[in-house]
């Protein structure tokens, strides 16, 4: 249990640099579960036929916010179970 975050990726995140480096802070020093999302049609999700970062459809888009929002209440799901909480995002 404890303290978790989720840390979501902005348009076009496509690594774990900064969002690692930023997070490394919370989880040493104070103890909080750090989760790092990353978003479908980046990196390792993207489609075997997608070239780089650059989604082909508009419907793309709204697949990635879904996802992103139902993988995000999954994790929180699993947090609460687990009785992380507080919970941030």
């Amino acid at each position: 249990g404890g303290p978790a975050l989720i840390q979501l990726a902005g348009l076009g995140d496509y690594t774990f640099v900064v969002r690692r480096l930023m997070m490394w802070p919370l989880a040493r020093d104070h103890g909080i579960a750090c989760l790092i999302l990353q978003c479908p049609f980046y990196a390792d999700r993207k489609p075997s036929w997608q070239r780089g970062a650059k989604l082909e459809r508009v419907s793309d888009l709204l697949a990635v916010g879904n996802a992103t929002i139902e993988e995000t209440l999954l994790l929180i799901q699993w947090l609460r179970e687990h009785l992380f909480g507080p919970i941030g995002l």
